[in-house]
């Protein structure tokens, strides 16, 4: 008995994102997405008069998680 297989059109995808240069890419459009979500964020947080100590918390906590997860891809993905 043969086995079965599903699809063989997924081998260049599996490819393509096990390839560092294309890993970077995808890193480098998330880190876009990223600097424009959080540049709106921080734009309400401060127009709409949220200035408050626990807002100012709340963005160090988020620039610093933010941070620290963008560095362990960027890291993950260099030493690929």
């Amino acid at each position: 008995m043969e086995p079965v297989v599903l699809s063989n059109n997924i081998s260049p995808i599996l490819e393509a994102l096990t390839n560092p240069e294309v890993l970077r890419v995808v890193l480098g459009f998330f880190i876009f997405l990223f600097l424009i979500m959080s540049a709106i964020l921080v734009f309400h947080w401060h127009r709409y008069g949220m200035k408050s100590r626990v807002i100012v918390v709340a963005e160090i906590v988020f620039f610093i998680g933010a941070l620290f997860f963008m560095l362990t891809a960027a890291f993950s993905i260099f030493l690929f």
